[in-house]
């Protein structure tokens, strides 16, 4: 995020530009791409009866791969677990 933040600060309104303008074609990418693997039958089909469960377990997924570290998001010893969640809230 750092690095993203640094480049977003240092660049001009030409950089910006450039920017905004990938973010958003790139989005169109994965949302038509979406489209068009979902819309196929047999996995539309599949997403709807089974689509809650998916995303559940690519959601826990996610969450262990975070709090693990595995995308530098949240350095091992720097992140909340439950149990100095519990010592940084006030006594009853």
């Amino acid at each position: 995020m750092g690095v993203y933040a640094s480049a977003v600060a240092t660049a001009g309104v030409g950089g910006m530009t450039v920017y905004a303008v990938v973010f958003l074609v790139l989005v169109a990418v994965w949302c038509f791409a979406g489209k068009c693997f979902a819309t196929r039958p047999v996995i539309a089909k599949a997403l709807g009866r089974w689509g809650y469960i998916l995303l559940a377990l690519v959601t826990i997924g996610l969450l262990i791969l975070i709090e693990d570290g595995a995308f530098g998001l949240c350095p091992k010893g720097h992140h909340r677990t439950s149990s100095n969640f519990s010592r940084s809230r006030p006594a009853s």
